[in-house]
C-alpha cells in the first residue's frame, strides 16, 4: 500500500494529499488508517504532517501509544520548520508536568495565531494559565489572566472550572466566592462535566466557603439536562441528588438514585460509588447487593456507610447474625469519623457493644450519640451501664439515677428505668422513692414490682411502717398477676408463717 501511495505521489498534488490526511483523521474509523498511511508515506516532505503523526503516537490514536516516538517526530518536525508542532510539544511537556517548557511552546502558538483554529487557541490559553498555577513558583495573576481569556473568549469549559477552583480556594489570596460561582456557572453552560459536578455538588450538599445553601431545585435543573451523560461524576451527582432529596425529602427517589449510581458504577468502579449504591440498596431492602457493594467500599477504606454493613450482620439480613462482624463494621465507620450516619445506627452500635461486653466503648459511643443527636435513648444507655456496675469512673450512681429519671420524663425505656431506679433506691434505703417507682411498675402490669412492694411492707424501712395487711395485699396482687414467688409468699401467709417464703428458707437451712 505504501508503494502504491509513493507511485501515486509522482503524479498527485502532495500538498492536497497532506491536507486530506488531517480531514481523514478527524473522520475516524477506516479513514483514520488511510490518514496514518498518508502521514507515514509523506511525513518527510511535510513537517506539519510529521507533527500530526507524532500526535497520533502521543495519544495512541490508531497506533500503539508511544510517547518517546512521538517526541522524536516532534523534534524532527520542529527542525524542519513546523509551527504547529509547538502545540504538540506544549501538550507533551504539560503531560510531564514540565510547565515552563509547556508555556514556552504554547506561547509560540499564540504568536502564530493565524495558523491555529479557535479550539486550539483556547487550549493554548488554558494550558498556559493552568501551567502558571502549577509551576514550582506559581504566578496566579498570569494564571487567571490566561484562563480568563480561554474561558470568556474561547468558551473553554476546563478553564472555567480551573478559575472556579482557584477562586474557591480559601487559603489563596485569589479567593472570591462570587467569581467562583460565576465561572462554575459559565463552565456548566458550556457543558463542562467538571464544572457541572462542582456546582451541583455545592447545591446538593451546600458549600459554606462559597456561601451556598443547599438548593435541591437548582441542583436538579442543572443536572437533568445531562442525565444522558456518561461522565461518572455527573452520574454520581444525580444519584446523590435523588438519594438525599430536598430538606423535606420531597425529592428523594431511591429508585432513580439506584439507576444513576448503577450507571456511574458501569462507567467507573469507584469505591465511593459502591458505598453510596450499597446504602441505596440497603434502603430498598436489597440486602444481598447492599452487602456486596458496602464490602467493596469498606475494603477500599471508604467507610461512609459501613455502619449499614454492620446493620446487615447485626440483624442477620441475608447472612447469619454475627455480632463480632457487626461491631467491626459499625466501628469502621465510627473510627473513621467519630460519628455514624443516623441515630439508629448509633443506638444499635452502643447496645451491641454492651451485648458483647465492651462496656466502656458502649458508654463512649452513647456519649457521642447524645452529643450529636441530643436524644434521651443515649442517656438511658449511659445510666444503665453505670447503675448495673458495668462501667466505673464515667458517672456517679446519683448522676445515673438522674439519667433514669430523665428517661421517665421523656418517655423512653420507661419500664426499665422505673425498675432500675426501684432497685437503686432500695439498695440505698430510700424506701419512699423506691415505693413510687414500684407503684408505677405495678400500673404497667409488672408482677415482680408487686412482690417487692409486699416485701417492703413486710419488713418496713425508713418512713414506711411494717404492715402485715399491706404486705399480704401486695403478695395477693403479685400472685394474681402471675408471679410464682408472689404465690409462694401468699401461701406462707395463709399457713401462718410470718416472714413468708424467706422465713421458710432460713428454717430449712
Amino acid at each position: 500500500m505504501k508503494t502504491a501511495y509513493r507511485d501515486y505521489s509522482i503524479t498527485c498534488d502532495k500538498t492536497e494529499l497532506a491536507k486530506n490526511a488531517s480531514i481523514l483523521r478527524k473522520n475516524g474509523g477506516h479513514d483514520l488508517y488511510t490518514a496514518l498511511l498518508i502521514m507515514k508515506v509523506f511525513e518527510a516532505d511535510f513537517p506539519d504532517l510529521q507533527a500530526e503523526l507524532g500526535d497520533c503516537y502521543f495519544s495512541g490514536e490508531g497506533v500503539h501509544q508511544d510517547k518517546e516516538k512521538a517526541y522524536l517526530l516532534f523534534e524532527q518536525a520542529l527542525k524542519n520548520g513546523s509551527v504547529r508542532v509547538n502545540y504538540d510539544f506544549g501538550w507533551y511537556y504539560y503531560d510531564r508536568n514540565d510547565y515552563l517548557r509547556a508555556i514556552e511552546h504554547f506561547k509560540i502558538c499564540l504568536n502564530h495565531s493565524t495558523q491555529f483554529n479557535d479550539y486550539k487557541l483556547g487550549h493554548c490559553y488554558a494550558c498556559i494559565g493552568d501551567s502558571y498555577s502549577k509551576k514550582a513558583e506559581p504566578n496566579m495573576s498570569m494564571a487567571i489572566e490566561n484562563l480568563a481569556v480561554a474561558a470568556e473568549k474561547y468558551k473553554d469549559g476546563f478553564s472555567c472550572t480551573r478559575l472556579g477552583m482557584i477562586y474557591s480556594n480559601k487559603s489563596d489570596n485569589s479567593f472570591n466566592p462570587e467569581k467562583a460561582i460565576k465561572y462554575y456557572s459559565l463552565g456548566a453552560s458550556y457543558g463542562s462535566d467538571r464544572a457541572i459536578h462542582e456546582l451541583s455538588k455545592s447545591y446538593i450538599l451546600g458549600n459554606k466557603e462559597l456561601d451556598i445553601n443547599p438548593n435541591w431545585e437548582k441542583a436538579e435543573r442543572l443536572l437533568l439536562p445531562h442525565a444522558d451523560s456518561n461522565d461518572a461524576d455527573v452520574l454520581n451527582d444525580l444519584g446523590l441528588l435523588y438519594m438525599v432529596g430536598d430538606t423535606n425529602n420531597a425529592g428523594r427517589d431511591l429508585q432513580k438514585s439506584k439507576q444513576f449510581y448503577e450507571r456511574a458504577w458501569a462507567v467507573q468502579q469507584h469505591p465511593l460509588t459502591a458505598s453510596r449504591l450499597g446504602y441505596v440498596y440497603f434502603c430498598l431492602e436489597n440486602y444481598m447487593e447492599a452487602e456486596k457493594m458496602l464490602k467493596y467500599a469498606d475494603e477500599e477504606d471508604i467507610c461512609h456507610y459501613s455502619d449499614f454493613l454492620g446493620r446487615i450482620y447485626n440483624c442477620g439480613y441475608v447472612v447469619p447474625r454475627d455480632p463480632q462482624k457487626a461491631v467491626y463494621y459499625y466501628g469502621r465507620k465510627y473510627n473513621a469519623s467519630h460519628s455514624l450516619n443516623n441515630l439508629f445506627t448509633f443506638d444499635e452500635y452502643a447496645n451491641l457493644l454492651e451485648e458483647i461486653g465492651e462496656y466502656s466503648k458502649s458508654y463512649e459511643v452513647a456519649e457521642a450519640g447524645e452529643r450529636e443527636y441530643n436524644d434521651v435513648c443515649f442517656v438511658y444507655i449511659r445510666g444503665k451501664l453505670v447503675l448495673k456496675g458495668m462501667v466505673i469512673d464515667k458517672a456517679s450512681l446519683s448522676e445515673a439515677a438522674e439519667m433514669m429519671e430523665a428517661c421517665i420524663r421523656y418517655e423512653t425505656n420507661v419500664k426499665e428505668a422505673h425498675s432500675m431506679l426501684a432497685d437503686y433506691y432500695l439498695l440505698f434505703k430510700e424506701y419512699r422513692k423506691a415505693e413510687r417507682h414500684l407503684l408505677d411498675l405495678v400500673e404497667m402490669g409488672d408482677a415482680n414490682a408487686a412482690l417487692h412492694l409486699g416485701r417492703l411492707y413486710e419488713a418496713g424501712g425508713g418512713s414506711i411502717i411494717s404492715s402485715v395487711e399491706k404486705a399480704y395485699s401486695w403478695y395477693e396482687k403479685s400472685a394474681s398477676m402471675g408471679s410464682e414467688e408472689g404465690q409462694k409468699e401468699l401461701d406462707c401467709f395463709k399457713k401462718g408463717v410470718f416472714g413468708g417464703i424467706r422465713r421458710i428458707r432460713s428454717l430449712d437451712q
